[in-house]
């Protein structure tokens, strides 16, 4: 440090901070927040994977996994929503943040290019969900 401070002032801490939270235990997290949903189950296919794409997009698709873990009856609805909400938005998936990171292109560029490719699979999966064709 006392060499280098290059490597000290230079640092990305956010991103850090980023990293950092990964190693959260966010299943300890997901059983303070569970008295609130407790008896919750979602049956539903279409809204299994709407209600987890749309809480991906808040909380990142780690969290939001956990957070609905044994609440979504399909573990395929879970796992499509968790994976439709990463796609939207910088916060929805660690490699989204990482991606915009190192690239250095903005968030308002980034969304340019997510938020309509969101937007047609979003339609494309409650389409197939709703006929109870994918995911099952």
């Amino acid at each position: 440090m006392l060499i280098r401070r290059e490597v000290v002032t230079g640092a990305d801490y956010p991103l850090v901070a980023v990293f950092n939270l990964m190693f959260t235990d966010f299943r300890g997290l997901a059983h303070l927040v569970a008295p609130a949903y407790t008896g919750v189950s979602i049956h539903s296919p279409l809204a299994g994977v709407l209600i987890p794409a749309v809480l991906s997009r808040v909380v990142s698709n780690i969290p939001a996994t956990l957070l609905l873990l044994g609440h979504v009856s399909s573990w395929t609805a879970l796992a499509v929503g968790v994976n439709l909400g990463g796609v939207g938005t910088v916060g929805g998936s660690l490699a989204n943040v990482i991606a915009l990171r190192l690239t250095g292109i903005t968030a308002k560029e980034f969304h340019k290019i997510t938020s309509p490719y969101f937007a047609l699979l979003t339609a494309v999966l409650s389409l197939l969900a709703a006929a109870g064709l994918y995911p099952r």
